[in-house]
């Protein structure tokens, strides 16, 4: 008799307990659905972020970004490369590797993302070094922003395969950005463009702008 009332009583238990125990389990596969559907999961989005890891991140904690983008699902990221900070003076060397301060060391920063399978989007722009606050005309450094771009497409695109896609100044419609750096006119920021994609074009085939 008392055999029987156990039996009865595991049977009502299991009863009650089974949809909690099933639970958990058809929430985690719904969650594993779900996640599944965001666009990051898919290799093929182009779901990425605007981090530009080299001019903001010190190079000591570059990885563990790099790691938090790559747990992210990030596909791209779009690094952006300061002329007055790896060029200092008209003709003058080009540094890629940092001023010492830890940043702008665009080597580190785009070789670890690029070896971790992040795609990189190369933004060059702004006006050089020794212009700076000074407003001048585009037609004063026009050529210097021209090789500047050659020697970036080169290092990063032809020679290291770590960029393919390129972008040519930004936000020229912004003080900073546009007349306070010499672009007063429509025509300038175009003459700036044309200049740019020769130069990017004489540096690695075919290059996307």
């Amino acid at each position: 008799m008392k055999r029987s009332v156990y039996v009865v009583c595991f049977l009502v238990m299991l009863v009650v307990l089974l949809p909690v125990l099933i639970q958990p389990v058809q929430a985690q596969d719904r969650d594993s659905s779900e996640l599944a559907s965001l666009p990051w999961h898919d290799k093929g989005s182009p779901f990425g972020v605007v981090a530009a890891l080299g001019n903001r991140v010190h190079e000591a904690e570059i990885p563990a970004m790099v790691q938090l983008m790559k747990e992210a699902g990030v596909q791209w990221q779009r690094e952006e490369i300061f002329w007055d900070r790896v060029q200092k003076a008209p003709g003058g060397p080009f540094t890629w590797t940092g001023d010492g301060s830890g940043l702008y060391n665009y080597d580190y920063a785009i070789g670890m993302q690029a070896n971790a399978g992040i795609q990189v989007l190369g933004l060059l722009d702004y006006n050089p070094y020794w212009f700076k606050g000074k407003n001048p005309h585009p037609s004063e450094w026009i050529k210097d922003w021209g090789d500047f771009v050659y020697a970036s497409v080169s290092r990063y695109g032809r020679e290291r395969g770590w960029i393919k896609y390129w972008e040519l100044w930004n936000e020229p419609n912004l003080a900073g950005s546009g007349y306070e750096s010499g672009l007063y006119e429509v025509a300038d920021f175009v003459r700036l463009l044309q200049v740019g994609s020769a130069a990017a074009r004489a540096a690695t085939r075919m290059p996307k702008l």
